[in-house]
C-alpha cells in the first residue's frame, strides 16, 4: 500500500475501469495494468445453519464490474494447492471471511474505492468458462 504520492505519479490517471478490463480481457492477459473501482465480494459462500449471524462465510474480493459481477483480485504470492483463493499479499491471505453479519476482507474494504496495479491472468478450464483475475502488485485507496 502506498501513502502520500500516487502509485501512478499522476493523481488524475485512474487507468481502466473494471468493466473496461472485462470487455478487453483477452487482449490484456499477461499485461500489467492500472484499474480503479469499488471493492466488492467475489463468490462468497456461507454455511447454512438455522440461526441468525452464526454462519461462517468465505470467498474472494475484487473490483465491481457491475451490480452482479466482480473482477477477482488475488495476491502476488501463491500458496501451494490452494487455487485462486490461496494467494497472499504482504504476507496475509487475500479474500473475505467471517460471519454473514460481520464479513471482512483483506486488503480491500467492501464499498471503498481503490486504484490497483496488477497483472491480468487467466485460469483456463476445459469444461467450464475461463476465470480471469488480477494479480495484485500495489494499491491505494481513492
Amino acid at each position: 500500500m502506498f501513502s502520500g504520492c500516487s502509485i501512478l505519479g499522476n493523481d488524475g490517471d485512474t487507468g481502466y475501469t473494471p468493466k473496461e478490463v472485462w470487455d478487453n480481457r483477452e487482449s490484456l492477459v499477461g499485461k500489467q495494468i492500472v484499474v480503479s473501482g469499488k471493492a466488492g465480494l467475489y463468490q462468497v459462500a456461507c454455511t447454512q445453519m438455522a440461526c441468525e449471524c452464526c454462519n461462517s462465510c468465505g470467498g474472494g474480493v475484487g473490483l465491481e464490474i457491475d451490480d452482479e459481477n466482480v473482477l477477482l483480485v488475488v495476491g502476488n504470492e501463491a500458496v501451494e494447492n490452494q487455487g485462486l483463493f490461496g494467494y497472499l499479499y504482504d504476507g496475509k491471505e487475500v479474500g473475505c471471511g467471517g460471519g454473514e453479519c460481520d464479513i471482512s476482507c483483506y486488503p480491500f474494504e467492501k464499498g471503498k474505492r481503490y486504484r490497483v496495479v496488477g497483472t491480468l491472468r487467466v485460469k483456463e478450464y476445459k469444461i467450464s468458462r475461463d476465470e480471469y483475475y488480477l494479480e495484485l502488485e500495489a494499491f491505494e485507496e481513492l
